[in-house]
């Protein structure tokens, strides 16, 4: 009977060791898969924060050249727009300084009609 008692103790202690590391490589391979896990998303996460910053600058590239050209087309635009204004008040003020020594003309004529004209 002691002999029983010691081969169940025995059996008894095999199975709670047995359970033990049954449950301690359990919470290994459990940790270790949460780990792997982990790991892959934070692998996913800063891939996908990656491609959207380099998304982003290619964005911002393209934003910045469409400005630089609007900007240049305006530019253009104003230097026309300057040339034509130039062009008019150079007309404007050669016809006000055409009106200006016709009206001097006329008044020395005139003038001179009454100085020298006025005896005819």
């Amino acid at each position: 009977q002691l002999e029983e008692q010691m081969e169940r103790r025995l059996h008894e202690s095999k199975q709670r060791m047995q359970q033990e590391f049954t449950t301690k490589f359990q919470h290994a391979v459990s940790a270790q898969a949460k780990t792997q896990s982990q790991q892959r998303i934070d692998d996913a996460v800063s891939t996908a924060v990656r491609n959207e910053r380099q998304k982003s600058k290619e964005e911002m590239i393209r934003v910045r050249t469409g400005i630089q050209k609007i900007l240049e087309r305006e530019r253009s635009l104003m230097k026309e727009q300057v040339r034509n204004t130039t062009a008019k008040v150079r007309e404007w003020v050669v016809r006000q300084q055409r009106e200006t020594m016709l009206e001097q003309a006329r008044q020395l004529q005139e003038e001179a009609e009454k100085k020298f004209g006025g005896g005819r």
